[in-house]
């Protein structure tokens, strides 16, 4: 499940108007909501603790440039500007 949809599904049992849960359910509830979110914000900024995938979560693909796109990286004008 990606963790944005697991946010979503854990917004609605906030929401629903028949919630059964106690207080301490609940919690744990809103707890699962922001560190889902803090992880999704972690990841945005590349932090390896936060690129392992969680139980449930389809494996992230492997973004790690292959040896081609090393290669044109190398041959682009990038990182060539001249230093002073």
């Amino acid at each position: 499940m990606d963790p944005t949809k697991a946010i979503e599904l854990l917004s609605l049992i906030l929401k629903a108007p028949y919630n059964f849960c106690d207080p301490d359910t609940l919690d744990a509830v809103k707890i699962g909501i922001h560190a889902t979110k803090r992880l999704l914000t972690m990841r945005s900024y590349g932090i390896n603790q936060a690129l392992l995938p969680l139980p449930g979560e389809r494996p992230i693909p492997d973004l790690a440039p292959s040896a081609d796109r090393k290669q044109r990286l190398r041959e682009s004008p990038l990182g060539r500007e001249p230093r002073h």
